[in-house]
């Protein structure tokens, strides 16, 4: 049975890393194991953008993951990007074994907002469902409240569902 890994990238709060261990079961019917850290890549930092090239750090996913056929999503607290988006929330393989997620503009404190870590978690987790999502081979979806729709700010994000549209989720239950 394929297995999901989480995999910590640089310094990442542990309480999330067991949030996103605990919940992913639930939603993919898959165990998932957590991973030991791995740190950011000195080659994925833009110092003219103060980021992260998003890939730089996938590839770096990729390059660690164990020897088996497992999905493996990344975690970070480092802001990403890619040079078409001013930042991303995340980044994954299409059909492939790895995801990203980054954690510096979930937080309600990054955007502005009254610090609410019940909030913070529940982004974190829509974008990690998302990005695995991607990983099974999903494209973003048009349903507003499915969680593979694409959201280009937190607005957008907060707007999704935490699951799958009955289309999205058919295609994951097949997929597996």
């Amino acid at each position: 049975m394929e297995n999901i890994y989480i995999r910590p990238v640089g310094e990442v709060d542990e309480k999330m890393i067991k949030y996103l261990t605990d919940e992913l079961p639930l939603i993919f019917n898959k165990m998932v194991k957590p991973l030991p850290s791995i740190p950011v890549p000195p080659q994925s930092y833009d110092d003219q953008r103060q980021q992260c090239l998003s890939s730089e750090i996938l590839k770096a996913i990729l390059e660690s993951a164990p020897a088996d056929e497992n999905k493996i999503m990344g975690v970070t607290e480092v802001d990403l990007f890619i040079p078409i988006f001013t930042y991303i929330f995340g980044e994954a393989q299409l059909d492939g074994r790895a995801g990203l997620i980054s954690l510096a503009r979930l937080k309600p404190d990054a955007n502005d907002e009254s610090p609410d870590e019940e909030l913070y978690k529940l982004r974190a987790l829509k974008e990690a469902v998302h990005e695995l999502g991607h990983t099974f081979g999903l494209k973003h979806c048009p349903e507003p409240a499915c969680v593979m729709r694409f959201a280009n700010n937190i607005i957008e994000v907060d707007s999704k569902d935490c699951s799958f549209c009955p289309s999205c989720h058919d295609f994951i239950v097949k997929s597996q």
